[in-house]
């Protein structure tokens, strides 16, 4: 693929759970052309077998991250679950690549798959990741008739969500809890928040979503400045509440 600033060297591939059977021409021809594949051990289960000149990602991610430039004149393709652009590698390495040089195949995103199984309107669903982020920013799209997505970072995130869930006065949070979502082993399980046990186990890939109920004694913050005391951990020295938000309307902080 030809561009007037240069030639594309790199593919972001998304792919799902269904694999090799749901990616389009396109993107199988980007696998099999490509010198060398880069993905996870999940990933190269998804592919050919005949693909041999498999690379799989470092730990950290970042090293790839990093080193990719320097290994410009490859035609390398990347394998990324889903839509590589939704909380994804696509995002990071388009970054430090320049734009004609990467291109991008997405793939359904498993957000956009359980909004769909679940007729839930993505503009109105927050999405979380637990994935090298701390679950507890769930905190913050907290309250009642919300509706959540949350990637996993693993088996036990579930589990933590519904403990957070708990702690906040939201057990009774509907939860619905998706493993290997659009592929031939996808699985749901759905209760409430307050009544998963810890025996339960789930598949490593996994999401949660989260139809939220809060309770009687339920905490809800708002999203602007000027929360109450109560929501600081504090040793008692705290500034009033109405100085705070006064503070930060001055201040106006904004994105970046």
């Amino acid at each position: 693929m030809e561009s007037p600033a240069g030639k594309v060297w790199v593919t972001v591939v998304g792919i799902g759970d269904d694999g090799w059977d749901g990616i389009n021409s396109e993107a199988r021809q980007a696998v099999r052309s490509a010198d060398t594949v880069i993905g996870g051990e999940r990933h190269q289960s998804l592919i050919p077998p005949d693909i041999a000149n498999y690379e799989a990602w470092p730990s950290p991610i970042k090293q790839l991250i990093n080193k990719l430039p320097s290994r410009k004149g490859e035609n390398l393709c990347v394998l990324a679950s889903g839509n590589p652009l939704f909380f994804g590698i696509g995002a990071h390495l388009s970054n430090v690549i320049p734009d004609d040089e990467i291109r991008i195949i997405p793939h359904l995103s498993a957000f956009t798959l359980i909004c769909a199984r679940l007729k839930w309107s993505e503009p109105d669903t927050a999405c979380i990741t637990a994935c090298g982020r701390p679950v507890e920013n769930l905190h913050r799209v907290l309250f009642d008739q919300a509706r959540i997505v949350l990637y996993s970072s693993g088996p036990e995130t579930p589990h933590e969500a519904a403990r957070l869930l708990k702690g906040r006065g939201f057990g009774a949070s509907r939860l619905i809890i998706f493993e290997h979502v659009g592929g031939p082993k996808e699985h749901r399980t759905e209760l409430r928040a307050d009544s998963l046990e810890d025996s339960m186990a789930f598949a490593a890939l996994n999401a949660t979503a989260i139809e939220c109920r809060s309770g009687e004694a339920a905490c809800e913050y708002s999203t602007i400045a000027g929360l109450p005391e109560q929501a600081f951990d504090t040793d008692g020295q705290i500034t009033k509440r109405d100085i705070r938000a006064s503070a930060l309307a001055r201040l106006s902080p904004r994105p970046g």
